[in-house]
């Protein structure tokens, strides 16, 4: 078996050929196999699961960031059907308009996050900035993907603008400026500027800070 990320990221970035135009969106093609978590003018964020044998086929897509949830056995449904294996807690910037179908060839469902750009022609720069806590997936100037783990404790973050926040467990957030104010728990949390303390158990935190 190959175990190679770039292999993945070829894989997404391969073109057909007929026009992505004549394509169904990933709304209609994953109905049944996505959730949208949060949006904002800008961007939008959704899960796409696979059980065993799931196809997911092909779709229209445009500027966005994937990012592994569960470690992925997946196989092009075409072409090359060398079995592709991609990590856990991996993130990849893909710009391409059509994104080719895949299924999961592993024994358990698979899970990936994807932050998607309204504008599908959007451009993101690269930066050499670093998470203040956790470990960077990607850093652009406009966001940033990291990972956090907090095991059966609190953890100090310091936030200074919007974040979004998800994880496979639920987790609770509390600002600890407003004095009233209680611990949020979730799956999916929006939090603004401020000092925050998260208390998790062992599943890690996905923070995706904007600009």
């Amino acid at each position: 078996m190959i175990k190679l990320l770039t292999i993945f990221i070829f894989l997404l970035l391969m073109l057909s050929g007929c026009s992505s135009s004549q394509l169904l969106s990933i709304d209609r093609v994953a109905k049944s196999n996505m959730s949208v978590l949060q949006q904002n003018e800008q961007w939008r964020l959704f899960d796409i699961h696979l059980a065993p044998t799931e196809i997911l086929g092909d779709h229209q897509s445009g500027s966005r960031i994937i990012i592994s949830l569960s470690e992925m056995k997946i196989q092009r449904l075409a072409g090359d059907l060398t079995p592709i294996e991609v990590d856990a807690y991996k993130a990849f910037y893909l710009t391409n308009r059509l994104s080719k179908g895949i299924k999961n060839i592993g024994q358990q469902s698979i899970k990936y996050l994807v932050l998607e750009a309204k504008d599908p022609f959007k451009k993101l720069i690269k930066s050499d900035r670093k998470c203040k806590i956790g470990t960077t997936l990607l850093a652009f100037d406009s966001l940033m993907v990291c990972k956090v783990m907090v095991t059966n404790t609190v953890q100090a973050f310091q936030n200074e603008s919007l974040s979004w926040l998800y994880s496979e467990q639920e987790f609770s957030a509390q600002h600890t400026g407003i004095s009233t104010n209680e611990f949020i728990a979730s799956s999916s949390l929006v939090l603004t500027s401020g000092e925050y303390l998260l208390n998790s158990t062992v599943s890690p935190i996905v923070i995706i800070e904007f600009e």
